[in-house]
């Protein structure tokens, strides 16, 4: 083994930011160094407990394969993962790979965890002595900077998927209150969130209120702050100043949102203004905004406690390199009600105020490709899209959350599709365009295809994901609001096509439009 070798993987381990990169580069020089006829390399996966090489860090044996797993109950797991040792398979074992008469696995360890192992074959019996399986584990150690890597991305990917779960379920129980409610923290003077109808009760915009202090909006400062240490909450009445620069008077009851995060309160009006039949419910208010403060208990200390004990249980596992995944995620924490601006005005399609305007369907594809790169860098996906693509009349931010979704959906639907496919285009109808996302993923059963648009409905093929059921309901109230309509054509374990229309507006109908 040279120097020279040994520098190279060095400086790939160090510099190299793409684990993907790292193993295609430093594959031949592990084979080479080794003289093994096939390499694989596995990480640990704890929640699968399985040890798994993905076809996109290894070399496949057979182009289908999109992993190979070798689970827990293989006789080679004890010495690797418990005993930290490296395996020999013995004479008369099945063998990993076909072909393969001398097989050796190799842990990959740091003084903390094992974080895989690295396989190698030879077609020759009795092929790893002793000086050849030294070197193999020296060589070993440098796998471990882009394993850990690897490691703190899919930890980052989970983290996100979680926190983006408990923003949608945040957002929905606080936009599904029937009456004005305002989330805020007295103590740092400041408005967190609010839902649609305290901002049209008070006149203002969302941009107009997160600009204001929450002493401009309630001079009543004091008062509120007694109030809200109180529980049973009980109703008082405070000044409100709207969005037109008047005071008026409404009775709110005021809550801490949980337990463990008591500056934050969550306000909830009784204005006179309101309807009939918003008032007719007053009396429960109490009860339901109690049955409210325990259902936001679950997302806040959640996602609050998460980074916490990720910093107790794993900071002395966390390398330097991947400081910056936790820093991204406090923060998120930090600044959850600013990044769930976005998600709370799609929870609202069907009520919020549309911009609409002329535009190429084609950008606004584009800016929904651009928002998924990060998923997409990380699969291999055919993705076919129509170049001629209409010119469209719609809310551009809305709109791009349909393609957004849809294309998640495939991707979703996909994922244990060994070559996957996405084809994106549009069909000039009578009077309107059909725009369509088709994929061959898993496919939607005819008899879950009604049902496929409900709030919360997750198809059981696509578990593994965790949906939350909520992604393809917002695509639906978007195009319904774009006066289209929307559907699926599936047959199950084919694929399926998701198919909208938009109507087409000549400039005459645009301008009667705005």
């Amino acid at each position: 083994m040279t120097l020279d070798s040994l520098y190279m993987l060095a400086m790939h381990a160090a510099h190299l930011s793409d684990p993907g990169e790292f193993f295609r580069v430093a594959r031949p020089v592990l084979i080479e160094e080794t003289g093994a006829d096939a390499m694989l390399v596995f990480f640990h996966d704890r929640g699968r407990e399985c040890l798994v090489a993905p076809f996109l860090y290894n070399l496949m044996p057979h182009a289908s394969l999109e992993e190979v797993v070798l689970s827990y109950e293989e006789p080679l797991i004890k010495d690797l993962l418990i005993g930290r040792k490296v395996y020999s398979r013995p004479e008369g074992e099945k063998r990993l790979l076909a072909g393969m008469l001398s097989e050796l696995f190799l842990p990959v360890i740091t003084p903390d965890q094992v974080l895989g192992c690295l396989y190698l074959g030879h077609h020759e019996p009795q092929a790893w002595q002793a000086p050849l399986v030294q070197k193999a584990e020296l060589l070993c150690h440098f796998l471990v900077t882009p394993m850990q890597r690897i490691h703190w991305e899919e930890h980052s990917r989970r983290t996100h998927d979680l926190l983006n779960a408990f923003r949608e379920q945040y957002l929905y129980i606080l936009d599904t209150i029937p009456l004005p409610a305002l989330v805020a923290d007295p103590g740092r003077d400041s408005i967190e969130e609010a839902n649609l109808s305290l901002l049209q009760w008070l006149h203002y915009s969302r941009s107009s209120l997160f600009n204001r202090r929450l002493s401009q909006v309630f001079p009543d400062m004091p008062v509120l702050q007694q109030q809200a240490n109180l529980w049973p909450p009980q109703p008082t009445t405070l000044q409100v100043r709207d969005g037109l620069g008047k005071l008026c008077e409404g009775r709110a009851f005021v809550s801490p949102t949980s337990e463990s995060y008591k500056d934050r309160k969550i306000l909830v009006f009784l204005p006179e203004e309101m309807d009939p039949g918003a008032a007719a419910g007053a009396s429960e208010s109490e009860g339901y905004l109690h049955a409210l403060s325990h259902d936001l208990k679950t997302p806040i200390q959640s996602l609050k406690s998460y980074v916490t004990l990720l910093r107790e249980e794993y900071e002395a596992q966390i390398p330097e390199s991947a400081m910056a995944y936790v820093e991204r995620m406090e923060v998120n924490l930090e600044q959850m009600e600013a990044l769930i601006t976005h998600l709370l005005d799609l929870s609202r399609v069907g009520k919020i105020e549309t911009h609409m305007e002329s535009v190429e369907s084609a950008e606004i594809l584009k800016n929904a490709l651009d928002t998924l790169s990060g998923l997409l860098e990380h699969r291999s996906v055919n993705l076919i899209i129509d170049a001629s693509l209409p010119t469209i009349y719609c809310d551009v931010d809305q709109m791009t959350r349909v393609f957004t979704n849809l294309i998640t959906n495939a991707l979703k639907s996909t994922a244990a599709v060994s070559m996957p496919s996405i084809e994106i285009g549009c069909n000039a109808l009578q009077g309107e365009y059909e725009f369509y996302v088709q994929d061959n993923g898993v496919g939607v059963p005819a008899s879950l295809q009604s049902q496929i648009f409900d709030l919360f409905f997750s198809h059981d093929g696509v578990a593994r994901h965790k949906s939350t059921g909520i992604g393809l309901t917002i695509v639906k109230r978007i195009v319904e609001r774009h006066h289209g309509r929307i559907w699926v054509e599936s047959q199950e374990g084919k694929g399926a096509i998701f198919k909208f229309t938009l109507p087409m507006h000549s400039a005459t109908e645009q301008i009667a439009l705005d």
